[in-house]
């Protein structure tokens, strides 16, 4: 079958798929074709332009006197760019396509729009989502007009109300949230920009008998002032909520009476069934004093409302490491027994010299993502392991990654250990700017035998170097990769005086399926040949690589990688294959050098400090800074892909 012959439901589910330019061609490509793409081009409209919206404008016109009206297909409207509605054209244009479901406005304000002609028109009464620009004044807007202004969008279901980075918000008190569901009793998704009025204590009496929204699911809310009784609010306002986002990090320092933060767990507590629907509650902040965080530790936690997905950010707040630590340990505690996805990032860096470890006390059976984003903690592989028993995708960053090294390798292949410290299933490990000794990917490979896919990038990774062969070796070999990153690893050598420089800055990468060491095929020969043994393990692999600093550029703050040629190969297999025979590794230990890195020419005198071997079962893919295009879309939607 030829693709003209392709059945017109296919080329409809093709042609959803397709950019508007793609549609165009399409259309343009055979009779067959014709319909459905055109249809499709129509049915989602993108206008980025006045040219391109007066083309529009001029096409449904002339479709006019066809038998079907192309304005009749249209569902999907999104403005973008500079471009906006004259408010004398708004009348014909949206009568001219009644169907439409979804609205994006773009820089077309609502103030800006023909209210007559909204109140008259049908177009918008068929509306089941909105996207809309509320141009602020001098002070907050108020919302009376703003809901007036909706009243005729009965079948509205998502509502989205954003700003203009120099306007002021939408000025709402919990009245105006009674005549906004009054109006649009079908809202089930609102985002919006707001500033709310205060809760006065006079009107904490009414908030538990408030008209309740049951429609409403999700609720979006950046915000521009803030009170704790706000949650308490929503708590009986919806009672239905599933998604709850309150980024309070554009709210000014606030202060209230002790009095009144006294009081509150008792409100809170007071209707123990509040939100028993939340599954998703994202929480941003910049403040770290008790009124910010009384929404947690006072209403979320001591409730133990069934939390599936918890994301926590805070920034530029001046909080240090041990307030991080014990607020990731109480968020485990309190949703251990729902919680799936965890993100906590932070704004700490990892001190080396006073570290803080994070400690995992609650078995969450659920979990299976994991985030802790610049928390300046240190984890222990096997007590995260222990804990997180349905781990999939681990995430973490700016801290320290270890091993219990009381733990010796006999106890660990000791039958009592391996019941206590099961076979993990991770799939998915992302590190980055971790602190680690390369006994930690030893043991990770040993425990999570279906680890898949692996980015590390930043990181610090110590080890001890051969004597024998010259190499720090990463042992992974239980590990058979689909994916590796690695992007700006730095190696260490663990054996040199403190004081000295330690970077080893040539690598490796073993041929796939590769994993007998050197010293294997020393012991399998007997010894006999032990230099030809080396050099035919060392010529099996995928690429040696060097790690320098590009001295052309004044400010290089991060190394450069590149990939050894044939030639500076066989060099680099000549001086290890004599490496145990020299008389000192450590002769050139100072020498001309940025940061522990020669420059690219002088990559020779790198040869003295070892290598580093990154040892695989099979690598089916790698991507190393400048060999590759950027994969960060990869890594991103990687995870969505397999779950």
């Amino acid at each position: 079958m030829s693709a003209s012959e392709l059945p017109y439901e296919i080329l409809s589910k093709i042609a959803d798929l397709l950019l508007t330019g793609d549609r165009f061609s399409c259309v343009l490509t055979c009779r067959r074709w014709r319909y459905p793409f055109q249809e499709a081009l129509w049915r989602n409209m993108h206008v980025n332009s006045m040219k391109n919206l007066e083309t529009i404008c001029n096409a449904i016109e002339g479709s006019r006197t066809k038998s079907s009206s192309y304005g009749l297909l249209t569902q999907s409207l999104r403005m973008d760019g500079y471009c906006t509605i004259p408010h004398w054209q708004q009348h014909a244009f949206f009568r001219s396509i009644p169907n439409l479901r979804h609205l994006d406005l773009g820089r077309t304000r609502y103030q800006e729009m023909n209210t007559h002609m909204i109140r008259l028109n049908n177009t918008w009464k068929s509306l089941e989502s909105l996207r809309v620009e509320v141009h602020g004044s001098k002070r907050a807007v108020d919302t009376k007009s703003f809901v007036e202004f909706l009243k005729t969008c009965r079948k509205l279901q998502k509502l989205e109300i954003f700003q203009n980075a120099f306007d002021n918000p939408v000025m709402i008190s919990s009245k105006d949230f009674n005549n906004l569901h009054q109006s649009l009793k079908q809202l089930s998704h609102l985002k919006a920009c707001l500033y709310l009025n205060q809760i006065r204590q006079n009107a904490e009496p009414t908030i538990p008998i408030t008209t309740p929204a049951p429609a409403l699911i999700s609720l979006d809310l950046d915000l521009f002032s803030w009170h704790p009784l706000w949650i308490y609010y929503f708590g009986y306002k919806y009672p239905n909520l599933r998604f709850l986002r309150l980024d309070v990090s554009n709210v000014p320092d606030c202060w209230i009476p002790q009095e009144n933060l006294q009081r509150m767990p008792s409100l809170f507590l007071s209707n123990p069934n509040v939100l028993q629907h939340l599954e998703t509650f994202e929480f941003l902040t910049t403040e770290m004093s008790q009124w910010s965080h009384i929404v947690f530790w006072e209403f979320l936690c001591p409730l133990q409302i069934p939390i599936k997905h918890l994301k926590y950010k805070t920034k530029y707040s001046k909080c240090d490491a041990e307030f991080l630590e014990m607020a990731i340990a109480r968020f485990v505690k309190s949703f251990s027994n729902t919680l799936e996805t965890l993100s906590v990032d932070g704004d700490v860096f990892f001190n080396a010299k006073y570290i803080t470890k994070l400690s995992f006390t609650s078995c969450c059976p659920l979990l299976v993502d994991l985030e802790i984003k610049d928390c300046g903690v240190s984890i222990e592989v096997d007590n995260l392991l222990d804990i997180c028993v349905a781990l999939r995708r681990l995430r973490f960053s700016n801290g320290k990654l270890w091993v219990d090294q009381d733990t010796t390798n006999q106890e660990r292949n000791h039958e009592n250990y391996q019941q206590k410290h099961r076979q993990h299933e991770l799939q998915i490990l992302v590190l980055h700017w971790v602190n680690a000794s390369a006994g930690v990917f030893t043991h990770m490979s040993s425990r999570c035998r279906r680890l898949e896919y692996m980015s590390l990038g930043n990181s610090d990774i110590w080890g001890s170097i051969s004597k024998e062969t010259g190499n720090l070796l990463l042992d992974m070999s239980y590990t058979s990769f689909k994916a590796l990153r690695l992007k700006n690893v730095q190696y260490h050598s663990s054996d040199r005086d403190t004081g000295k420089n330690t970077a080893i800055n040539i690598s490796l990468l073993p041929q796939l399926n590769n994993s007998r060491s050197p010293k294997e095929i020393m012991e399998e020969k007997g010894n006999k040949d032990s230099k030809l043994s080396i050099i035919e393990h060392y010529q099996h692999h995928l690429a040696w690589f060097h790690t320098f600093f590009d001295d052309d550029y004044e400010y290089a703050t991060a190394p450069c990688i590149r990939q050894l040629s044939v030639q500076e190969v066989n060099t680099a297999l000549e001086y290890y294959q004599d490496f145990l025979s020299r008389e000192s590794t450590n002769a050139l230990d100072v020498f001309r050098s940025l940061n522990g890195q020669v420059s690219e020419k002088d990559w020779e005198e790198d040869l003295c400090r070892g290598y580093a071997e990154f040892r695989c079962s099979h690598i089916e893919k790698y991507t190393i800074p400048g060999l590759t295009p950027d994969d960060e879309k990869f890594w991103e939607n990687l995870y969505n892909k397999l779950f």
